[in-house]
């Protein structure tokens, strides 16, 4: 088992996918090389993913009535106020 923190040693921003959904993987494509992306599971069932800032702190939630093929939303392409500073 990884902790989160372990994963945001980088210093970058961090996807949990939660549903290993191919929709979640291609709207994290638009934020390659700024956010890691990493498959994870948990008992929780109300989310699909977890768009995770460098300091821990929750960004983004995309909640389960994510609909497949909704990758266009503007709440999933990447935001020019959503920053991650190195």
């Amino acid at each position: 088992m990884t902790r989160s923190a372990d994963l945001l040693r980088e210093g970058r921003g961090l996807l949990l996918d939660l549903v290993d959904r191919a929709e979640v993987r291609d709207a994290a494509a638009a934020w390659i090389g700024r956010v890691n992306s990493v498959i994870a599971r948990t008992d929780r069932v109300d989310v699909d993913a977890l768009l995770i800032r460098p300091d821990g702190c929750v960004a983004r939630v995309l909640p389960v009535r994510w609909a497949p093929g909704s990758a266009n939303r503007p709440e999933l392409r990447p935001n020019s106020r959503l920053r991650f500073a190195r």
